[in-house]
């Protein structure tokens, strides 16, 4: 019988070892031993934090991680002690709608607790930390100046003495600790009113500071755009409320728009929008189909310079704040030399043997386990960018012909003179309906390759872009009617109308948006408006969300590969935050409990036959809370299937049932099969309705 052997990671023992020779190395080790990969493999679910009576809505490490908060839809705030499993405090917070956001005040000594609600109310609650049962501790500040629901606060490291608040009135607010607030007959903190900018539809629903820069603030509404101020530049204004009007978002609305200083009060220059590339020329189109987008969370890398922004609807995306990044539609396409000089090479046998083992799990229709293993290495190949952008069409996942593109342009720009990357840069135009730059490239195609001009291909594809170009002349001159039609019916369009009104300056922002460096596919984001992601890792080398299918998911930063997907919750994950110094998380959602996350004891050698069983595996996505589920391909694809299924299919699936059942005359498209990585043919037809957010 085989000797038992344990598997020994010898660096996590010389960093222990250290750390007891030389106490000034404990701070370096312990963030070390927070990301380090055979520990991020061994997370499972450690234990559970019981005393909530509904779901649990936000969670808050404080800044040294020993105390966790948690604030939930009984109305209560509790404090945790995690390494001892306790409650240090339950606070009966007074609020009389479900708790979407807690914080820790800084530099507070964890004295000062604030909270934001259903109710609209923001709170912040003197806590004492003896031990008790239930506590109503004195609220230093209650504020109901917000008419909407307040969905995320924010706070700045630096600055304890200042509170940001959003809500779903449209408004950010700024409270400052060192005056006295009082409710007046309107509020007068309102840092940023996006009511003034995008008219009646605006809501707030996240915020976050950069931690670095804490004169950056980034927010997040119900549409693609992530906005980033420059907060020093802004005017805090009032908003007088109408004596004709009651109390409420009509009221606060029908001011902001007559108000000039709302208006004016945030300068062209201190904000930047980013957004993913593909998304704002679908809008009209989105909102035809009653399908909505909305940021659920955002928040900062620990250098301040990368953001990370969770959109409900659609994907996860990763914008770098300090380098300019505009959409790849709005960049001259190509030069006629590689950008480094150099047309080809061989690639070494590391990167072959990567290659091979992309091209198994792509032969296997594994393509988001594809994708993540051509991304860690096309960077150095043209043909495997190639490759990555075949893949990317076939994975089906919304946002990937866009993703496509970008990959092509990148290809080509490493060697301009590669015929696969610049066809398939032209479908993948047509496909985004740019049919102009389609003919462009079409056009730069057939200069540079003549001796493939007159081949069907080439011929295909120029049928497929003229007609594409009538179409879009067509449908221009029916726009052009039609809102010559709208101004005529001007007074028609005041009353009942839902389009937005922007202003100049949110026309220009909106222009000069940045595109994504980075997106991370695989969950979905469509029934909560509070799910969130993270950095994971003391350089923040994976990143964390909660899904709808009630799982979570971890991905590697630079490659979006899936590394770990665990069950979470009963419904649904929401709520992911990383212990700031040690490999732990915290996790909450429907479940009206909260759950802590580490790393799990190693396995023997000679179980490693018997892994699933032993380490809880299902294929899928399993039945019981902390298993883990090895098929992380077929959860991401149920996952897409769940993201593009029309309301009445999600309703027969929540009752057992498929819309394939209720309605056999109806017939789904399959994707169509690629037999290899190089196949030229084009990218299978997408589903058209996703459900729209709740």
């Amino acid at each position: 019988m085989e000797e038992h052997k344990w598997v020994n990671d010898p660096l996590v023992m010389r960093y222990l070892r250290s750390k007891e020779i030389n106490d000034s190395l404990r701070l370096i080790h312990q963030s070390k031993l927070s990301s380090m990969k055979s520990l991020i493999d061994r997370i499972g679910l450690d234990y559970e934090l019981v005393g909530h009576g509904g779901c649990v809505n936000c969670l808050e490490w404080n800044a040294d991680g020993s105390i966790l908060a948690s604030g939930s839809d009984d109305l209560h705030i509790i404090l945790w002690d995690p390494f001892l499993k306790k409650k240090i405090a339950n606070i009966d917070t007074g609020h009389q709608g479900n708790i979407f956001s807690v914080k820790f005040m800084p530099q507070s000594m964890d004295g000062l607790v604030a909270s934001a609600a259903g109710d609209g109310k923001v709170k912040i609650h003197w806590v004492d930390h003896a031990p008790s049962t239930n506590s109503t501790p004195q609220a230093s500040l209650q504020c109901n100046c917000h008419v909407g629901r307040v969905k995320r606060l924010a706070t700045a490291p630096d600055i304890p003495y200042l509170l940001w608040s959003g809500a779903e009135d449209g408004t950010v607010m700024q409270f400052d600790l060192r005056t006295p607030h009082t409710c007046t007959n309107g509020p007068s903190n309102i840092l940023i009113n996006l009511l003034s900018h995008m008219g009646k539809q605006a809501e707030v629903k996240s915020l976050a500071i950069n931690p670095v820069r804490t004169e950056q603030l980034v927010v997040g509404a119900n549409d693609p755009f992530i906005r980033l101020y420059d907060r020093r530049m802004i005017k805090i204004t009032s908003v007088p409320f109408s004596a004709e009007r009651p109390r409420g978002r009509q009221n606060l609305l029908a001011t902001s728009s007559q108000s000039e200083e709302s208006r004016s009060a945030i300068p062209v220059g201190c904000a930047q929008y980013f957004a993913p590339g593909h998304l704002p020329q679908k809008l009209d189109d989105y909102r035809r189909r009653f399908r909505s987008l909305a940021s659920t969370y955002v928040t900062f890398d620990q250098s301040g310079r990368y953001l990370l922004a969770n959109l409900g609807g659609e994907q996860i995306y990763l914008y770098d704040c300090s380098t300019p990044n505009p959409p790849v539609t709005q960049v001259p396409l190509l030069g006629k030399e590689p950008l480094n000089g150099i047309k080809g090479f061989t690639l070494p046998p590391e990167i072959e043997q990567i290659k091979m083992q992309a091209n198994a799990a792509f032969q296997q229709r594994q393509y988001t386990t594809a994708i993540g293993l051509y991304s860690k290495v096309c960077v150095t190949s043209i043909k495997l960018r190639v490759v990555n952008v075949v893949t990317i069409f076939l994975s089906n996942t919304d946002g990937d012909t866009y993703a496509a593109l970008k990959d092509c342009i990148s290809a080509l720009r490493l060697d301009p003179l590669q015929i696969k990357p610049f066809h398939r840069l032209a479908r993948c135009l047509l496909d985004l309906g740019q049919a102009v730059l389609a003919d462009q490239a079409f056009k730069l195609l057939r200069e540079r390759f003549p001796q493939q001009a007159n081949s069907s291909t080439f011929n295909t594809l120029h049928v497929e872009v003229q007609k594409k170009l009538e179409l879009e002349e067509q449908r221009s001159e029916k726009e052009s009617a039609r809102r010559g039609e709208l101004e005529d019916e001007s007074d028609l369009l005041e009353d009942g109308d839902s389009s937005p009104n922007f202003t100049e300056n949110e026309k220009l922002w909106r222009a000069q948006y940045w595109d994504y460096t980075s997106r991370y596919c695989g969950h979905c984001n469509t029934t909560t408006d509070i799910k969130e992601a993270n950095f994971f890792g003391n350089d923040g080398q994976y990143i964390l969300a909660g899904s709808d299918d009630g799982c979570f998911f971890i991905w590697d930063r630079n490659t979006g590969i899936v590394e770990r997907v665990l069950r979470g919750d009963e419904s649904i994950v929401n709520c992911l935050q990383p212990h700031p110094f040690t490999c732990m998380l915290a996790s909450s959602g429907i479940d009206s409990v909260v759950r802590i996350w580490s790393p799990l004891p190693q396995v023997p050698i000679c179980y490693f036959n018997n892994l699933p069983t032993l380490l809880n595996i299902e294929r899928v996505i399993p039945d019981r809370l902390g298993s883990v589920v090895l098929d992380a391909e077929s959860a991401a694809m149920a996952n897409q299937r769940r993201m593009n299924a029309d309301p009445f299919e999600m309703f027969l699936m929540n009752m057992g049932a498929t819309a394939e059942d209720a309605m056999p005359d109806i017939t789904v498209r399959p994707r169509r099969a690629a037999s290899s990585p190089d196949d030229d043919q084009d990218e299978d037809p997408r589903a058209a309705i996703q459900c729209r957010q709740s």
